[in-house]
């Protein structure tokens, strides 16, 4: 995944990334990649029969006054979506929704609101985070449903979301796994900047950089075992004779 979007985002063809299956949600990478002003939207799947079992993970999307097909793609394709395991999830900058562009001057004042709330005794809510640039900005702490609001001056461009955490058994203990909810970020833009975190976005391309080295190291690893005969996942070697200069053209390009 690290290498697939490291490929492709750049090219414009990720639009969404599913942050959230089996039960838990992950944002490290996805932050990684908004930190690099990739505005893309947090999507979710249960991953049936694979693991875990249907609506153990979900993506809601807002369609406003009604519903049907077509305007939850809609509501999706505009970013208007946040991810859960089970908790339900508000929040609006500005009154807008997630996803949404808020163009701004310097010096305007911006409102955030978040509400978390869920009843499920193994899995409630007890910590509300607004998060900017994968940093915490405010948080409270509770049982139940927790709300939260901050007003921001607008200094710079950023993006900033909020995510609910639960009490549930944590079924991966790694740093950026967690259960509860997140939405799709605001993208706040101060006249017209990009919302990237400058200050370390040189550390932020270095990454990627290295993630496309090791495509290419792993492509000629690929030719290697290729003619020896081992296939991999390759229908033939012609195939994979083929594909790997348009590969490599796509990871210089």
């Amino acid at each position: 995944v690290d290498r697939g979007m490291s490929l492709l985002a750049p090219a414009g063809l990720v639009n969404f990334v599913e942050i959230a299956q089996m039960g838990y949600i992950g944002v490290n990478r996805w932050y990684e990649f908004l930190n690099l002003g990739f505005r893309l939207t947090a999507m979710a799947g249960s991953d049936v029969p694979w693991g875990g079992t249907i609506g153990t993970t979900r993506a809601y999307a807002y369609t406003g006054s009604g519903f049907n097909a077509d305007r939850w793609f809609e509501a999706v394709r505009q970013g208007h979506t946040f991810v859960t395991t089970g908790p339900m999830l508000e929040f609006t900058v500005n009154g807008a929704l997630p996803g949404s562009v808020l163009k701004v001057r310097k010096g305007d004042v911006i409102l955030v609101k978040a509400r978390v709330w869920g009843n499920n005794p193994g899995a409630r809510p007890v910590r509300l985070q607004l998060i900017s640039f994968g940093r915490v900005v405010k948080e409270v702490s509770g049982e139940g449903t927790l709300e939260t609001a901050i007003e921001l001056s607008a200094e710079r461009s950023f993006w900033i979301t909020a995510a609910g955490e639960t009490n549930a058994k944590q079924l991966m203990d790694v740093p950026g796994f967690f259960s509860g909810a997140v939405a799709t970020p605001v993208f706040v833009e101060m006249d017209g900047r990009p919302c990237r975190d400058e200050e370390h976005l040189a550390e932020l391309v270095a990454r990627r950089r290295q993630s496309l080295d090791e495509i290419e190291r792993w492509l000629d690893a690929g030719e290697a075992a290729v003619e020896a005969g081992n296939l991999g996942g390759w229908e033939s070697r012609e195939s994979f004779r083929k594909s790997v200069p348009e590969i490599r053209l796509d990871v210089r390009a």
